[in-house]
């Protein structure tokens, strides 16, 4: 964790008091841009995500992750694919979120939890719109 300001030893003991209570869909917008899409051409899949925290209450911390997800075409660059989407994670804590504890937090422990649901509303969403199953890949946290 050499990047991040927090020492692991304080960031391990604050691991150990907080639990992921809630995660739900707070928001999701979604286009197919490019009506009739050639499925045998190359594409590539541009996701971009931003999240931020609040304690709401002294033991609980509500985390808003988003994620902006393009698709287009690898060899001209069109957009084909657009996924917008925010997710709301609730979690009960015995210490506050401070900001440097949230450095590490949300790269590593909110993306661990958040990934899955991003990976499965991209492939959903190109399923409803008649495109063939295309799988965000794994991530290492």
């Amino acid at each position: 964790m050499g990047k991040f300001k927090i020492p692991p030893d304080e960031y391990l003991a604050f691991l150990k008091g907080i639990e992921l209570t809630g995660v739900y869909l707070k928001k999701v917008d979604t286009e197919l841009v490019k009506d009739k899409i050639d499925i045998s051409r190359p594409v590539d899949v541009e996701p971009k995500g931003r999240a931020n925290y609040e304690n709401v209450e002294p033991n609980v911390i509500r985390v808003k992750q988003q994620y902006n997800i393009k698709m287009s075409d690898r060899e001209n660059g069109e957009l084909l694919v657009y996924v917008k989407c925010a997710y709301i994670l609730t979690y009960e804590s015995g210490t506050p979120m401070t900001d440097d504890i949230w450095e590490v937090f949300k790269a590593r422990s909110v993306q661990m939890v958040i990934w899955p649901y991003i990976r499965e509303i991209f492939d959903s969403t190109l399923r409803r719109f008649g495109l063939p199953p295309l799988f965000l890949p794994a991530r290492i946290i």
